[in-house]
């Protein structure tokens, strides 16, 4: 498998993915094969190793990699087509730069809050002012999963345009950022907490402009997270 070529702005996991793929095809590894270890893969594409881990997490969570505890990493006998979303494997599948991957999640969430102010209720409001209160108490708190309340936060978004295309997709989406969604909200829980009050209180006036604006300044520090 060619790991020799250093990894420069393309994702990770893409790269990753990419690299699995094309040994798969070669005939380089089967399915059943052993893949190297996280400080190989380090090494080879020099690139950190919790950008190494982040990427086999998702490649785990999509049901193309066996992690064997005290063994190693295993690529699987047969993937399961219930553990992938076919949208995600497509979408990682790609060869997009970082840049692209932005644009792709700020198209997606500043359509769908737009579309959420247009037609949401008051209990879809309730719902995202709800989902908002319980991640500014788990900062409070200092708790260390802060991922799944900001996620919850953008779904009850999502939930609230009552269109079931946008919500899968945009899901889906979502999903595909999720590990780096998680570790920015660990790294900068106050920040993440000002930024979504600001999509809040954009969404509670029912204006559209402001909320895009909240949503491009929540980009500024989420963005420079996407790569290591």
């Amino acid at each position: 498998m060619n790991l020799s070529k250093p990894i420069k702005r393309e994702s990770v996991v893409n790269t990753v993915l990419n690299r699995i793929k094309e040994a798969l095809m070669k005939g380089e590894i089967k399915p059943g094969d052993k893949l190297p270890t996280e400080v190989e893969f380090s090494n080879k594409l020099n690139v950190s190793r919790t950008s190494i881990r982040e990427a086999m997490q998702t490649l785990k969570a999509l049901g193309v990699i066996d992690v064997r505890q005290g063994d190693g990493t295993y690529v699987v006998d047969e993937v399961n087509s219930n553990c992938i979303n076919p949208l995600i494997f497509s979408l990682l599948a790609k060869s997009g730069s970082s840049k692209e991957l932005v644009e792709l999640r700020f198209l997606m969430e500043v359509g769908y809050t737009k579309l959420a102010i247009k037609i949401m209720n008051e209990e879809d409001l309730w719902a995202i002012k709800n989902a908002f209160e319980k991640h500014n108490e788990a900062v409070e708190n200092g708790e260390n999963d802060l991922g799944r309340y900001e996620m919850s936060f953008h779904y009850e978004i999502l939930k609230a345009t009552k269109n079931p295309f946008v919500i899968e997709i945009g899901q889906t989406v979502l999903k595909l950022f999720e590990a780096s969604i998680r570790r920015t909200s660990k790294k900068n829980p106050e920040v993440a907490i000002k930024h979504h009050r600001g999509i809040l209180e954009a969404i509670k006036k029912k204006d559209s402009k402001q909320a895009e604006i909240a949503i491009k300044q929540s980009f500024e520090i989420w963005g420079e997270h996407i790569t290591d």
